[in-house]
């Protein structure tokens, strides 16, 4: 299976996570070969197992026929590292390292370790624990997952959501510093709700040029913003959970929507096919969570076959699952298939196009 996880300079993956029991395992991977924290790790040990510390830097971009400079554009450069640690050195004594990303000239880097310490007021709080973290596409994306010290939240009995503090960054130039609020189903580790049009993920969201750093007197009022988010979001799913599908008819009408396809509720689905619709059929009917009381036949399972599908299914690989879920299309699809579920939920889904 191929990754784009990076790797340490032992050659392990950049990637860490929170082990509490022989069950637990990364929560978007149920491949990746890494060595967990046993124990809550403090932010200092969250920058040397991931290497956040290794300083990314601005170099010019020479054209490669006449190697002239060529201006208004910078790359962003990571150095490599030896098994020691030390930056590795080519014949002539020069650092080797990999381009991240092409930027304009007016780029501020932010460092991964200043990602970490972006947690630090929180974390001093004991309002939350590192879960997990790493970088992807060798580096040009960084990220850390931090759970909130709250109890669970039940949508239907034994159905709880654990509330989470995402911090991703980039150095590609695509991807800008932001932290929010998200949600995890516990039962299967779904990602269920980015929140990234809320107000607060528009508050903790930040450009390039400045990283927004908390004073730890204002950490008390972001824990209500964000408790107040979950409440919210947990109404939402209570209310799929009210209602249940009225038939396929319905329920492949509501996929369809969700994946952007032509409404055509008299086509005829393959469930066993790994196609996106026939998949999403088969896990309304067998996904993690189907038997709950509540759950079953819902709006709810409806939804949460969207969200199990974009956690665990849907990409090339894992780590571009990653990626999607936190940026791209997957975000998306969750957005998508919990407006479309409230609707169809109120009896408002259209079963024509």
């Amino acid at each position: 299976m191929s990754h784009e996880l990076s790797k340490r300079s032992d050659g392990q993956y950049r990637m860490k996570y929170r082990k509490r029991s022989k069950q637990d395992r990364p929560w978007h991977d149920s491949y990746t070969k890494t060595d967990p924290w046993t124990e809550d790790p403090d932010l200092e040990t969250v920058k040397q197992d991931l290497e956040a510390n290794v300083p990314i830097s601005l170099r010019a971009v020479k054209c490669a026929v006449t190697g002239e400079i060529i201006s208004d554009v910078q790359q962003t450069w990571r150095p490599l590292l030896n098994a020691n640690g030390d930056p590795l050195l080519d014949e002539n004594g020069n650092a080797q390292g990999n381009r991240l990303g092409i930027v304009g000239p007016d780029y501020t880097i932010i460092q991964d370790y200043e990602c970490v310490d972006w947690l630090k007021p929180w974390v001093d709080a004991d309002a939350c624990s590192v879960e997990t973290g790493g970088a992807i596409f060798g580096g040009s994306r960084f990220w850390i997952l931090a759970k909130m010290k709250r109890d669970p939240i039940d949508v239907v009995k034994d159905d709880p959501v654990e509330q989470y503090v995402l911090v991703i960054n980039g150095h590609d130039g695509k991807l800008a510093f932001r932290a929010f609020p998200t949600t995890v189903r516990v039962v299967c580790n779904n990602t269920i709700q980015m929140a990234l049009k809320s107000k607060l993920a528009k508050r903790f969201r930040a450009k390039h040029r400045k990283l927004v750093h908390m004073r730890s007197e204002e950490i008390r009022e972001e824990i209500g913003a964000l408790q107040g988010i979950l409440i919210d979001n947990v109404d939402k799913f209570r209310d799929l959970a009210k209602h249940d599908v009225p038939d396929e008819k319905h329920l492949q009408a509501y996929f369809q929507q969700v994946l952007q396809e032509k409404v055509d509720v008299d086509k005829d689905i393959n469930k066993d096919s790994k196609r996106p619709l026939g998949t999403l059929m088969r896990l309304f009917e067998e996904g993690t969570g189907s038997d709950i009381i509540g759950v079953k036949d819902t709006w709810w399972m409806a939804y949460n076959a969207v969200t199990e599908f974009v956690t665990h299914m849907r990409g090339r690989n894992s780590d571009a699952r990653l990626d999607n879920m936190i940026t791209g299309i997957g975000a998306q699809m969750n957005d998508r298939a919990l407006k479309i579920g409230l609707d169809a939920a109120q009896g408002n889904l259209k079963l024509a196009a």
